[in-house]
């Protein structure tokens, strides 16, 4: 699975458009995930396109509108988003935000504890995926970050953006290299929503 960020490329039945709710970690984190679990070989493209920088879900979903309203259209969207951006009732939330941007919703599917697919009208019939990060109920990427290198290199940090970012520069590494030099098991068990994400781009279109 190919992921091209931050260009233009041309929308087809391979192409899945990606939206981060949080900032360029986010994106970063995606993009070394799905190369690391699906060859770039693979027809399948993600595309990330440059966005405003807004967070939150509302302004995610507003960009994905607009893209829509733009012509930039595919068959399958996903979003990526912390949940420390989400109300106590996330599938509330979710669904209030795709209505009042002019969506209208056939089928809404939680796939998993932290994953959920949307059938949905916007001038013609699309999926989303939307995949929330944080271990706790208001948690963010970076609990999954902390765990993952307490998986991999047996050592505790503060899921906070400061300590990751200092235990990375102690370390000269790259939040790619996090993902380069994990297992698939340890990715699975501390990144559990992203790699469920990928995995299910993968089968996109579901089987019935």
């Amino acid at each position: 699975m190919k992921v091209i960020r931050g260009q233009h490329v041309e929308s087809t039945q391979n192409t899945i458009i990606a939206l981060t709710g949080n900032g360029a970690s986010e994106g970063r984190v995606l993009t070394a995930l799905a190369e690391k679990l699906d060859p770039p070989e693979e027809p399948k493209i993600i595309l990330m396109p440059q966005t405003s920088g807004r967070t939150g879900l509302e302004p995610t979903i507003d960009t994905l509108a607009g893209l829509i309203v733009t012509g930039l259209v595919t068959k399958t969207y996903a979003i990526v988003i912390d949940k420390e951006h989400l109300k106590e009732e996330p599938e509330d939330h979710i669904r209030e935000a795709l209505q009042d941007h002019g969506f209208t919703i056939h089928n809404f599917i939680k796939l998993s504890d932290d994953l959920y697919r949307i059938t949905c009208i916007k001038g013609e019939q699309l999926d989303i995926y939307i995949a929330t990060l944080g271990i706790t109920p208001k948690g963010n990427l970076e609990e999954h970050l902390a765990e993952l290198i307490k998986l991999r290199y047996g050592e505790q940090v503060e899921p906070d953006k400061r300590a990751i970012s200092r235990w990375l520069r102690q370390n000269q590494k790259k939040l790619e290299d996090l993902i380069r030099e994990a297992t698939r098991n340890q990715l699975q068990r501390a990144l559990k929503p992203l790699y469920q994400l990928i995995e299910t781009l993968r089968k996109d279109p579901p089987e019935p």
